[in-house]
């Protein structure tokens, strides 16, 4: 495998084809700013596999997304929408990248931390073509499927999550030639004017305290993504969780070993934590 100076060097032997994207603007969210920790690992780990680094924020917003960014204004939910905005920001990646130079992209959330003994992920012939994703666990895609079928009047099947997405040219590409019109986006902005009303757990039959909320947490970008897959018809590739995007609920196991870590929720206070860190990039 070799250190990071050894495939920095080897990286740049290799025409840059592929780009790592991440989506970013401080404040993130909730829990403190650790992209000073996360991004410049991130452009280490792109240069390393030579790759570009492409970090975008809020001037990248499509049109739509600022139209549901400026109704928001002044309604004191600053926090809730900036994220609300960014997250569903990345699906517009896959134009980015057919209008681009590059052949594949890799898209990582701000809160991943890429170890230091990470290899190059373009490599993994199980994920060379097509679309990549992580697949939801059974509960949370039962309430994604639940809430769209509520919200949307449409059935899914499989639900995928965002934190990391790899696509090449033509995936991407026959993604775009199929994408949501903007009603769907529209719509999810509709469920944050409810942001913060109790709510029931998934399928239960409950009522409001506003009967004007729907009765749905807050549509999410994992909401609108699985109506993109279904409208695209598009397989995805499973990220394998225990070579490429751990969590900290086995973390320090033996025989668990991820190259990077999604540090969401509360997990993000690992980012300020040197001993945990060190200890992720100490695997081997």
């Amino acid at each position: 495998m070799g250190d990071w100076n050894t495939r920095r060097f080897t990286g740049f032997l290799k025409k840059m084809k592929n780009v790592i994207y991440c989506v970013y603007e401080k404040p993130l969210d909730w829990h403190g700013d650790y992209g000073p920790i996360s991004l410049p690992r991130i452009e280490e780990y792109a240069s390393c596999v030579g790759a570009d680094f492409k970090v975008l924020n809020n001037d990248f917003l499509p049109p739509i997304i600022r139209e549901i960014k400026a109704e928001f204004v002044d309604k004191g939910l600053d926090q809730p929408i900036n994220f609300f905005c960014l997250a569903m920001s990345k699906m517009w990646l896959h134009h980015e990248l057919i209008k681009s130079d590059y052949e594949r992209m890799l898209v990582l959330d701000a809160d991943i931390y890429v170890t230091k003994n990470a290899e190059n992920i373009f490599e993994d012939k199980n994920y060379e073509n097509g679309l990549t994703m992580q697949k939801l666990g059974v509960k949370y895609a039962d309430k994604i499927r639940h809430d769209i079928k509520l919200y949307y009047d449409e059935e899914v099947d499989n639900c995928y999550y965002g934190p990391i997405v790899i696509s090449d040219r033509s995936t991407s590409s026959h993604i775009v030639n199929n994408f949501l019109p903007d009603k769907y986006f529209l719509k999810a902005a509709e469920s944050m004017k409810y942001y913060g009303e109790e709510r029931g757990n998934t399928g239960d039959d409950y009522e409001m305290k506003n009967p004007k909320a729907p009765k749905v947490h807050s549509i999410t970008e994992e909401h609108l993504n699985a109506c993109l897959l279904k409208k695209a018809g598009v397989s995805v590739n499973e990220i394998n969780p225990r070579k490429w995007l751990g969590g900290m609920r086995r973390f320090g196991e033996p025989d668990y070993r991820p190259h990077m870590y999604h540090l969401a929720g509360g997990d993000k206070k690992y980012f300020f934590d040197k001993e945990v860190l060190n200890k992720m990039d100490s695997l081997e």
